[in-house]
């Protein structure tokens, strides 16, 4: 597991079998976001402030790249080698890791892309603005497939909040957008309305949302509180308030 602080900025990798600390290593400037780019921690890249991004080995850091807009958030399409990054006006960046070069990015119709997530089924890219607008990207067509406009999906909350985060499921049917007024829209990818809309009661926008497939649980967080619910009903299940504020989660 990766963990990312600030004063001094640096990340912090720990061995979950062991309860131990493998190693940390200082950055430069604040990580805004993190990416595993193989299946165990040996490869990984950090997004960071004033426009950089930095690739780390198991053997420490191996590279710093330049972006040509500043950066919002990551995903990586393994199966293509390229990884996506969102910025702060309408554009994807796309990098190909294994040619080592930028390829055309991705013109949305959003304003400000606030986050994206990747399907690990069937590739497709979903990315969410400051409006409350959804757009999927099909990187194998280079084009937008479909749009989800909140303000038309989830009428009754108004005014239409910010997008602060999206989550595919693990059926390649499902994605959980979380907003900026506390709730979490539940959606079939073959559906334009919800299947549930879960409300955390709090006002406050969601940081992160996983989903549990052993359990078939949905979990969700905002600064607060960390909320199980079922998948299937909507229900909530239980509630874990910590002491301290709520940055992400991390399901093991």
């Amino acid at each position: 597991m990766m963990a990312t602080g600030l004063y001094p900025f640096k990340l912090k990798m720990f061995d979950l079998s062991e309860l131990t600390i493998k190693f940390e290593r200082g950055l430069e400037s604040e990580p805004i976001d993190t990416c595993f780019l193989s299946e165990n921690w040996e490869k990984f890249v950090v997004l960071r402030d004033h426009r950089w991004m930095e690739f780390h080995s198991r053997h420490g850091k191996h590279y710093n790249m330049r972006l040509p807009l500043i950066g919002t958030c990551m995903a990586y399409n393994q199966p293509m080698c390229e990884l996506y990054t969102g910025t702060i006006k309408n554009i994807v960046l796309r990098a190909n890791l294994e040619q080592g070069r930028y390829y055309s990015p991705f013109e949305t119709g959003l304003e400000h892309i606030s986050c994206i997530d990747m399907d690990r089924t069937h590739l497709l890219l979903a990315c969410g603005d400051i409006n409350g607008v959804v757009e999927c990207w099909d990187p194998r067509q280079k084009r937008a497939i479909a749009k989800l406009d909140m303000f038309d999906s989830i009428p009754s909350i108004s005014p239409t909040p910010e997008v602060t985060k999206l989550r595919f499921g693990t059926d390649g049917l499902s994605l959980a957008v979380g907003l900026g007024s506390g709730h979490v829209g539940v959606y079939d990818l073959r559906r334009s309305k919800p299947l549930h809309v879960l409300n955390h009661r709090n006002k406050i926008g969601i940081r992160d949302i996983h989903f549990h497939q052993q359990s078939s649980k949905i979990i969700s967080s905002d600064a607060k509180t960390i909320r199980y619910w079922d998948q299937s009903s909507g229900q909530l299940y239980t509630v874990i308030t910590p002491a301290e504020p709520i940055n992400n989660l991390a399901v093991v």
